[in-house]
């Protein structure tokens, strides 16, 4: 399963996507038994990948030049958890 965040600027480090990260999880290994969670970002959002490391996921791989932006490319981030590395956040 992939996921997708897209945050507005005038909402980001308000905590909205560790939610959203936490849910996705739960939903994906919890409720679905999914095997693996995965997602990709553009190598210049910090923000992104360092949620991704505190959220568990590994970073995979880079992947240079494999994403086309109003005309630039940019290189890509991607990162996974596994199923067996997923824990349910506490009460």
């Amino acid at each position: 399963m992939g996921l997708g965040i897209l945050l507005m600027p005038e909402v980001r480090r308000q905590g909205l996507g560790v939610r959203v990260l936490e849910f996705a999880k739960q939903y994906a290994f919890a409720i679905r038994g999914f095997h693996r969670l995965w997602l990709q970002t553009l190598d210049d959002n910090i923000g992104m990948q360092k949620l991704a490391l505190a959220a568990g996921f590994v970073h995979e791989r880079d992947e240079r030049q494999s994403w086309l932006v109003h005309g630039v490319f940019h290189d890509r981030k991607c990162y996974s958890i596994l199923g067996t590395e997923y824990r349910l956040p506490a009460p």
